[in-house]
């Protein structure tokens, strides 16, 4: 089916074509829409099945068919599906409704572009949009639409757009600067009806696909390629087109053949691009990307996806994990994850500051044993049925070497000569010279093989049989030094102690920790409140001092003191594998539960206090780590010449750089998304007015990062709420019940998967509003008549007290007046009894004195 055959009302099959163009054009400007370092890409070092990868399936309901994929400035993907246009933070896909009143010209995404402006361009099957600060803009008149099949943001801003369609044969081309949009076709001498792939390039060439390859600059006449090939005129003609440095180019034509295929432009000339793995021929590609770091990213229709790099093909399909093998776009966002999206869903590669090596890395299929990196650069990996072998070529790690086929190696030593000891099944191998020789005939094998190698301070090699018996070895002279104890348990484990002497450990049985030296035995029980210790493996540390990793924590061993840094102290948790010194001084350790460093500033703190909690920093599964179970021999961890850190997990092999731990430098742009009270949302773009009376409080914020989405953590406050920062985890919400009705304001900060925090955040006020008896009116209403009230209780207090005072003041005086009633009648008596008597005595004193005397 091509464009030049499709029905125009056939949606349906423009929009399946348009899912194969999803164009480079698309990436290109995505790669300019910020200044980016060069380091925010995959690396291209290692393979594909090495990055870390997350799948999104539609068979799971995780999300639609995908077709398209955008990065706006502020940080969230857009992706467009069957089912519409999905908003991505990295974990919820939420779908986009334009604003009622606004429609998109066409229900069928074809092409999607983030500008540096922060505009969404959406293509569709039936015109152009642009969305912007709430806004929707269309571009294309609803009479005569066209198709739109890619978008491009040029270096000056201006937006670039392919169409299709009846409507867009005279002008396939369309640029749209300050709001202006022109077209340009036949006027201008392109001599196409319609366009797909887009892209341009540093000199203002602006390159598409159509029928054949055009490349034209505004006032320059167009050049053309491919209008030789004849069969390009039965599809679609050139659907796709990647530049690269130095004026490189790829295209991909429509069809398999010597002249289809993905084809390649270097010193002016086009071939048929081939590499190692990859014949461009055979490829039948609907999406090519060139990422940061230059590697060539190949979509194909049927065999999944190829990544191209210094001339050597990688490739990555359903059988490895894969969504779908129809790949029908790339993207590569601003932190540098690699977007692939498939007839079956979305994926998505990134670096991990592990990197494993397994089967799928060609290692042979029996359990990892031991590893060791030698001088020269090569790592050999000890597994159940051979040694693997890891060399360097170019600067470059290259897969693999295999040998001593079918034939389990455990234990190994690089002595001071660089000659390499092996303990190959029942013998003892010695490599020198490039061939390996057996040591000591069948003496090993009578007494079940090695179980130990080591060297000492003097050239001495010390090896431990399987049955407790402990040999030197000088030159070709082997010497039994000592048969230990079976009492103390199986001896498994040997190192050799910087200050003479060995060290012997148990694996299995009795938690011991043996040192021999001149003849002598001397050992030590390692035990905790938990139980036996569980003894995994032996490091001899910078200072002399033994550590021995276990299933209670790390034991150290110094001058015959024992001490033990466990989860009480920082460990994440208890069980631990091995551990190693990087070129900083820091401490290695794997756990169950990752990989854990402590800074050597931390570990002195320690030392001097073994009951202090230290700070750590955790490498888990989604920095690669794969802790797992298996027989293990020394050494299970090594330090290259280079810096880097191997160690052997029981599932796999991993390297880890110290100095690169793909650390996520850029913070996660933080956003305030709604407000849901009591099951009413509400949109945070404006000032949102919580309804009165409201009980529950739900307060939602994201933070678009995708390494690793599942480690971005949030802090938030309420102010006038909280008095301090509220750690959320990762949780994505805030929760309060019953606020006071005031004017709040939520502030939430985010950091990302390495910790790297967005100290301004954002914040959203708004209002509890008030019910009619708590607004002010309603208070000081209330506040009146209590007054009043008050008022009248005092007035009410003052009449009583009145009345009781009057009727006292009443009282007194009628008793006053009584009594002085009484004193006037008995007086007024008494003298008037007086003055009968003095009368009396006046008529008797004259006639007769004697009666007068006596009255």
């Amino acid at each position: 089916m091509t464009v030049l055959r499709t029905i125009w009302g056939k949606a349906v099959v423009v929009r399946i074509r348009a899912r194969r163009v999803y164009v480079l054009g698309t990436v290109l400007a995505n790669l300019s829409l910020v200044a980016l370092p060069r380091a925010l890409a995959v690396d291209p070092d290692r393979r594909i099945s090495q990055y870390g990868h997350t799948v999104w399936r539609i068979q799971d309901g995780a999300i639609g068919p995908p077709t398209n994929i955008a990065q706006t400035t502020d940080g969230f993907l857009w992706i467009t599906t069957a089912q519409g246009l999905l908003r991505f933070d990295g974990v919820r896909f939420v779908p986009w409704q334009p604003p009622q009143g606004q429609n998109l010209p066409g229900t069928h995404f074809s092409a999607l572009l983030g500008s540096r402006d922060g505009s969404l361009w959406i293509g569709t099957t039936r015109g152009l949009a642009r969305w912007k600060d709430g806004q929707l803009r269309t571009y294309t008149d609803l009479e005569h639409p066209t198709g739109i099949s890619a978008i491009i943001e040029d270096d000056s801003g201006t937006i670039w757009a392919t169409r299709y369609g009846q409507y867009a044969h005279e002008a396939p081309l369309c640029s749209i600067s300050e709001e202006t949009l022109r077209c340009f076709g036949k006027k201008e001498g392109i001599p196409v009806t319609y366009g797909l792939g887009l892209a341009h390039d540093s000199e203002g060439n602006i390159w598409f696909g159509s029928r054949v390859l055009v490349r034209w600059r505004p006032g320059t006449p167009p050049t053309t390629y491919f209008g030789e090939i004849a069969e390009l005129a039965k599809g679609d003609g050139v659907g796709e087109i990647a530049l690269g440095p130095s004026g490189t180019a790829w295209a991909s034509l429509d069809g398999t053949g010597p002249q289809l295929g993905v084809r390649h432009y270097s010193g002016g000339k086009w071939t048929s691009y081939a590499v190692s793995g990859f014949d461009g021929a055979r490829a039948l590609s609907h999406a090519l990307l060139v990422d940061r770091r230059g590697s060539l990213w190949v979509g194909t229709q049927n065999d999944g996806v190829y990544r191209i790099c210094g001339g050597v093909a990688d490739h990555y399909g359903v059988s490895d994990g894969l969504s779908g093998n129809s790949v029908v776009g790339l993207f590569e966002d601003r932190e540098g994850n690699l977007w692939v999206a498939t007839d079956g869903g979305l994926d998505m590669f990134r670096d991990t500051a592990l990197i494993s090596y397994t089967t799928r890395q060609g290692v042979s299929e029996r359990g990892f044993h031991s590893v060791i990196a030698l001088r020269n650069g090569a790592v050999w990996m000890g597994t159940g049925d051979a040694l693997n072998i890891l060399r360097q070529q170019d600067g470059k790690t290259a897969i693999l070497d295999r040998k001593l086929s079918g034939q389990g190696v455990g234990p190994m030593l690089e002595d001071h000569s660089g000659v390499v000891w092996l303990g190959v099944e029942l013998a003892l191998m010695r490599f020198q010279d490039g061939r390996f020789r057996e040591i000591g005939g069948q003496r090993f094998a009578g007494i079940g093989g090695v179980e130990g190698i080591a060297e000492d301070s003097g050239g001495t090699t010390w090896v431990l049989s399987k049955k407790n018996q402990l040999f030197s070895i000088v030159g070709d002279k082997i010497e039994k030094q000592a048969s230990l104890d079976d009492e103390l348990g199986r001896q498994s484990l040997l190192v050799a102690d910087r200050n003479g002497g060995v060290w012997l450990g148990t694996q299995q049985g009795k938690s011991t920790i043996s040192h021999f030296r001149d003849g002598r035995l001397q050992t030590t029980s390692l035990s905790s409140p938990h139980g036996p210790a569980g003894i995994q493996a032996l490091f001899v540390d910078s200072d002399s001092s033994l550590l021995v990793t276990s299933s209670q924590g790390l034991y150290r061993l110094n001058h015959g003191q024992v001490t033990l840094f466990s989860s009480d102290n920082g460990l994440p948790c208890p069980e631990a594998f091995n551990a190693i010194r990087d070129n900083h001084g820091a401490l290695w350790i794997y756990t169950r539960c990752g990989l854990v460093r402590v800074a050597e500033p931390e570990w002195a703190k320690w030392i001097e206090n073994p009951h202090l909690a230290v700070s750590v920093m955790t490498l888990d599964a989604l920095d690669g780590a794969q802790a797992g179970t298996g027989s293990f021999s020394q050494p299970m961890s090594s330090k290259a010449p280079d810096g880097r850190l191997w160690f052997v997990t029981g599932v796999s092999a991993q390297v880890l750089d110290p100095d690169r731990l793909y650390e996520n430098s850029l913070p996660p742009p933080v956003y305030v998304e709604g407000v849901v009270a009591d099951n009413k949302r509400f949109d945070a773009t404006s000032f949102v007015k919580v309804p009165a009376l409201s009980r529950d409080l739900e307060i939602d914020y994201t933070a678009p990062s995708f390494s690793v989405p599942q480690k971005v953590r949030f802090r938030y406050m309420l102010e006038g709420r909280d008095r301090e920062w509220q750690d959320a985890g990762t949780r994505r919400q805030a929760f309060y019940t019953d606020l006071k009705p005031r004017h709040y304001r939520f502030r939430v900060t985010a950091c990302n998967s390495s910790g790297v925090w967005n100290q301004t955040g954002a914040s959203l006020d708004f209002v509890v509003l008030p019910a009619w008896y708590q607004r002010t009116w309603f208070r000081l209403l209330c506040a009146a008549a209590f007054l009043t009230f008050l008022w009248g209780l005092y007035r009410l207090r003052l009449q009583q007290l009145a009345r009781q005072y009057g009727m006292r003041l009443e009282e007194r005086v009628s008793e006053r007046t009584r009594i002085a009633r009484e004193l006037h009648d008995t007086l007024l008596q008494s003298f008037q009894g007086l003055l009968l008597h003095l009368q009396v005595v006046s008529d008797l004193l004259p006639m007769r004195p004697w009666k007068a005397r006596k009255n």
